[in-house]
């Protein structure tokens, strides 16, 4: 998803083990936000 990019995760401190159904919303928005940045 971020082609190996995980300054992404260190600064949603988001965890490699924790799987997508446990992340909440607003991680999940965060992410997503993060995401479409990439992709400008």
């Amino acid at each position: 998803m971020f082609l190996g990019n995980l300054n992404i995760l260190d600064k949603l401190k988001i965890s490699l083990n924790l799987r997508p159904q446990n992340l909440d919303f607003e991680t999940y928005y965060k992410l997503a936000s993060e995401y479409e940045k990439l992709r400008c």
